[in-house]
């Protein structure tokens, strides 16, 4: 990609990072879980976001070349951005795992708004049809869990 293209993506990057890592300090404080960004992979107890899918604005999937002077006035990324996240709990139990998911939903429903780094996050629960979760996992190869659907809607704040 272009310098423009691929400075606009490391923006990107440090948006979301930053960003779910707000999701996870407020899931953390609120629920009183340990929460990991990532894949439920090394058998640790407690909550897992799952970042799983990137909606991108399709001006940013072919934007064409900048002049240099328009590339140096660029400070913030392109928003609003999109991303799909799975709350998955690993627990002992299939109770605790359901305390955990329940304590996530709470926690979500009374602090949807992140801000964070001139940033606001909305996190929004979402439906998720069983045939997509089922193709999700199978893909990833995780087996098929109870889990909580959101999203992430960044802007500028």
């Amino acid at each position: 990609g272009s310098p423009w293209q691929i400075y606009q993506w490391g923006l990107l990057t440090m948006a979301l990072s930053i960003q779910l890592t707000a999701l996870r300090d407020m899931l953390q404080a609120e629920t009183g879980q340990a929460v990991f960004i990532g894949r439920p992979e090394n058998h640790m107890m407690g909550l897992y976001l799952w970042p799983w899918k990137l909606d991108v604005q399709a001006n940013l999937r072919a934007m064409p070349p900048v002049p240099q002077r328009e590339f140096l006035k660029a400070k913030k990324p392109e928003l609003p951005l999109r991303i799909r996240v799975l709350v998955l709990p690993m627990a002992a139990s299939g109770i605790e795992s359901c305390d955990a998911l329940a304590a996530a939903l709470r926690a979500i429903n009374d602090h949807p708004v992140l801000v964070a780094a001139d940033m606001r996050g909305q996190v929004r629960i979402d439906a998720m049809p069983a045939e997509e979760l089922t193709a999700l996992f199978t893909a990833a190869e995780l087996p098929l869990t109870l889990c909580l659907a959101c999203t992430l809607e960044i802007t500028a704040s």
